[in-house]
């Protein structure tokens, strides 16, 4: 049985981790989800400029996390995470607010799954 101690406990330490992991990805992503929408929200105003500044606070939030994000996630999540917002601040550089959106969309659609891919679930355990 003090075999199993220092097992256990390591298991225990990798959950509290992988919880941790989870909690942190969910809270980092909803507040990046945030500053999308706000920036959604400028470039249906056309209000460009509010909208480009908007976006470059996303860039700048998901550089200082990179190094997180590329070993949390897929390197490719955090790679088109930053082409998309990159396409999105040159769309609004040309005011087509399309663009903005549809960026915005796909965007938002991976960072939700980045999110999902990070929390603790019977499926991805599996």
């Amino acid at each position: 049985m003090r075999a199993l101690r220092i097992p256990c406990f390591v298991l225990l330490i990798l959950l509290a981790l992988a919880l941790a992991n989870g909690a942190s990805m969910t809270r980092r992503c909803t507040r990046w989800l945030d500053t999308a929408d706000a920036a959604q929200q400028y470039a249906r105003a056309e209000q460009w400029s509010e909208a480009d500044a908007k976006l470059a606070e996303l860039q700048q939030e998901l550089s200082d996390s990179a190094m997180w994000l590329h070993v949390t996630t897929s390197h490719g999540t955090a790679d088109e995470a930053e082409r998309l917002i990159d396409r999105a601040r040159l769309m609004c550089e040309l005011a087509d607010g399309v663009q903005v959106e549809e960026s915005l969309a796909e965007l938002r659609v991976l960072l939700r799954q980045a999110a999902e891919k990070e929390q603790l679930t019977l499926g991805n355990i599996m």
